[in-house]
């Protein structure tokens, strides 16, 4: 966020207005708005900058607003370009969240300018994909729908209702998924209080979205394929960034990180929910109480939870069973706790001193995944939560891979308790490790390929 080579305050002004001297010109408001709602993740941390370089980015940019609403060239709200909605949508996006930190009027106005402009273009975008709603136009739905909650404009979540009844599949599945955040959140998990939504969220956080940060801290994207994944997929600039791409995917990793956080503790009712279990300090205001918890996350072997409370305090603290934990082990003040879970929870009640602590030890072992489920084509390895890949400088990841396995189907570990892996040839290697940790991988212009989906070969005991 201290990047003024890349992010200037010219460059803001220089993408509101569709000009030279950003990453994304093309989408006009796009780097305004990310930049809006990554600052509002960061106040929220207690980043004590995110104020005042708020402020000097609306000094900058709100006077270019057009008379239309949208930022871009003036009479650029007619154009068949997507391009257009698409950074709008954004702006949108960081509007609010700017007014939701500052409660300042002239952010709140620029919204409701900007959400016009999405009204008064829909009639040619909401079926443009073949009668579905366009995904490049269709992102402004979680704008529109923060302009109800925060300013009050009924009409908004109005058309925010009336473009999501023609949402659907789309061919861009990067905005796709920006639509779908939108519409179904980790706010189903709020909600409805089903725990598949957390684990699918844990899986792709600890695994997809962490593959994709890069060695110089950035966010970027790598090509996916079914068995090997990687590989550079350049954004533009000529690769002057390599894989990774800080017109957008850096700023969003930014505010990614931030919203996930938001759900690693969360009160429900009376109780407290554990959802996650990464490094980190939970305030719970108007309970008096903060949790601190450590871990060796993203593995999560293990981890503890201490209390601070002011004095004694009761509520129901409710662990959550991850779905990769063969069993928990749980100690309260240093003592075994009878873990008798609640579907899956661990519930804990009764009253909490200052001070006390909270130890769980996870148990779980490598195993392995079909997928396709239904008909597999092959297995992924995992160790807990953590994909494991065969990365292409330790072996040539294009040969047909597989697992070692015993009798009973086990991995077959080998040295340093890793599993054995042959080739057609013969050759063997046991160096499997997690895609998680590949932002440590220097290069990043040229990221590793993994292999993540093996075979599997029955060996002797």
């Amino acid at each position: 966020m201290t990047r003024p080579d890349r992010y200037s305050l010219q460059s803001f002004a220089a993408n509101a207005t569709s000009r030279a001297g950003c990453l994304w010109p093309d989408w006009p408001g796009d780097q305004v708005g990310r930049w809006l709602s990554v600052l509002h993740v960061a106040q929220g941390y207690g980043w004590t900058p995110a104020a005042a370089q708020r402020a000097s980015i609306a000094d900058v940019v709100l006077p270019l607003q057009t008379k239309e609403g949208n930022f871009g060239p003036p009479g650029s709200a007619g154009l068949d370009d997507s391009r257009i909605p698409s950074g709008n949508a954004f702006a949108l996006r960081g509007l609010m969240d700017a007014y939701a930190d500052t409660h300042e009027s002239r952010y709140l106005e620029a919204a409701r300018r900007l959400a016009r402009y999405f009204e008064s273009i829909a009639p040619a975008w909401e079926t443009k994909r073949n009668g579905l709603l366009h995904e490049f136009y269709g992102h402004c739905l979680d704008g529109l729908a923060a302009l109800w909650e925060l300013g009050g404009d009924r009409w908004a979540l109005d058309l925010a209702r009336r473009l999501a009844a023609h949402a659907g599949r789309t061919p861009h599945t990067h905005h796709s998924l920006s639509l779908c955040r939108g519409l179904v959140n980790l706010l189903m998990f709020q909600g409805r209080g089903e725990e598949r939504y957390l684990d699918d969220a844990e899986q792709t956080l600890v695994n997809h979205f962490f593959m994709n940060q890069f060695v110089t801290g950035g966010f970027g994207h790598r090509g996916l394929g079914q068995e090997v994944l990687g590989a550079k997929n350049w954004q533009g600039w000529e690769g002057r960034f390599g894989s990774e791409n800080p017109g957008c995917c850096s700023m969003w990793g930014q505010w990614g990180l931030g919203q996930a956080a938001r759900f690693i503790v969360t009160p429900a009712g009376d109780d407290i929910l554990v959802n996650f279990y990464p490094a980190v300090d939970i305030d719970l205001p108007g309970r008096g109480v903060r949790l601190s918890l450590a871990s060796d996350f993203p593995r999560m072997s293990q981890a503890l939870i201490q209390i601070h409370c002011e004095k004694e305090t009761s509520f129901t603290l409710g662990l959550r069973i991850p779905p990769w934990a063969e069993s928990m082990e749980i100690l309260r003040a240093g003592k075994p706790v009878s873990v008798r879970p609640s579907g899956r929870r661990v519930v804990m009640r009764g009253g909490w001193k200052a001070g006390e602590t909270i130890e769980i030890r996870f148990k779980s072992s490598i195993r392995l995944l079909p997928w396709p489920a239904a008909k597999p084509e092959g297995f992924g390895v995992f160790d807990g939560p953590l994909c494991l890949g065969l990365p292409n400088s330790a072996a040539d990841v294009d040969l047909s891979w597989a697992v070692l396995i015993d009798a009973a189907g086990r991995p077959r570990m080998g040295r340093k308790g890793k599993p054995e892996l042959v080739e057609p040839s013969g050759r063997r290697t046991n160096a499997l490790i997690p895609i998680a940790g590949d932002w440590q991988y220097p290069d990043v212009h040229n990221p590793r390929r993994w292999r993540v989906l093996f075979k599997q070969k029955a060996v002797p005991s």
